[in-house]
């Protein structure tokens, strides 16, 4: 899929020297930053003109991955940037092994389940998705839990 954004843009993997601006753009979206700094997470975005304006972190746990602090700054919503890092991930993690890939949204439920993710039962997750902060204590218990079965793409 090509980025409306620029010719050049293209999803990198975000440095240490990045982290500050991933830490605002989640802030600016009122999303998660207590455990970005502490997690076994890597983070990727698009960058334009020396500025993040799209990030996604993949956060792999045994057979399982967490997709987390999916946001795409407002500016440039509805370019398909959103879908593009989604699937990039998914192909991050089918890579990996990863049997399965989790999220957790409190505002994109008919987004994922568009791009083919299930809703999923929290007290079904895996020990090892269940066992991270963005499950157990970063996202709200109202959070819609969700599942993609890598095997079935």
């Amino acid at each position: 899929m090509r980025l409306t954004v620029n010719e050049s843009a293209s999803i990198v993997r975000l440095s240490i020297e990045l982290r500050p601006q991933l830490l605002a753009l989640l802030a600016r979206n009122r999303l998660p930053t207590d455990d970005c700094e502490s997690t076994s997470a890597e983070y990727f975005g698009v960058i334009n003109n020396a500025q993040l304006i799209a990030a996604g972190g993949l956060q792999g746990q045994g057979d399982h991955a967490l997709i987390r602090s999916l946001v795409v700054d407002q500016a440039y919503r509805s370019r398909g940037l959103a879908r593009t890092l989604v699937e990039f991930l998914l192909c991050k993690a089918s890579d990996a092994g990863k049997a399965s890939v989790y999220l957790l949204t409190e505002t994109a439920e008919s987004y994922f389940q568009a791009m083919g993710f299930t809703l999923a039962d929290r007290a079904e997750a895996p020990v090892e998705i269940a066992s991270t902060s963005q499950f157990s204590r970063l996202c709200p218990a109202t959070a819609s839990f969700m599942k993609l079965d890598l095997s079935q793409k």
